[in-house]
Formats: C-alpha cells, sequence, structure tokens
C-alpha cells in the first residue's frame, strides 16, 4: 500500500519538477488528476490518502511562499 503512495507521489513530483515555477494552477491540475485516479481506482476509497495529499499540496504552496519571501529579503540586503 505504501509503496503504491510512493509511486504516485513520484509521478506528481516528476511532473512538478519538470516546471520551472510551481503556480496555483499547476498545483491544482497535478491534485485533480490523482483524485480523479482515486476515485475510479478505489470507489470504496482510502480517506487517509486524499488528507496525505491535500497535506502535500499545501506544505508545497507553503515552500514557495517561504522561497519567495526568503528571496526578496536577501535582495533588499
Amino acid at each position: 500500500m505504501l509503496e503504491n503512495l510512493s509511486e504516485r507521489l513520484q509521478g506528481i513530483f516528476s511532473g512538478l519538477r519538470s516546471k520551472g515555477r510551481l503556480t496555483e494552477d499547476d498545483i491544482n491540475a497535478a491534485m485533480d488528476a490523482q483524485w480523479s485516479e482515486m476515485k475510479s481506482y478505489e470507489e470504496g476509497g482510502s480517506g487517509w490518502m486524499v488528507v496525505v495529499l491535500l497535506l502535500l499540496a499545501i506544505a508545497i504552496s507553503a515552500f514557495n511562499i517561504w522561497r519567495k519571501l526568503r528571496k526578496k529579503s536577501r535582495d533588499n540586503y
């Protein structure tokens, strides 16, 4: 089960890594693709996987915001 999750996360990250700059739309598109795949794969579903993917999207967004703020503070010096 964890191997399957790992493969899915690798697929998401490989798609996002190919982008030079991540936008909210990129993350939403990746999440939508995984969501539709999960819904068709398991209708009984694992609710925890949805939560993990949403937390992953929040973490990526927070990292991008932190990176931009850090760059701005470096440029101010």
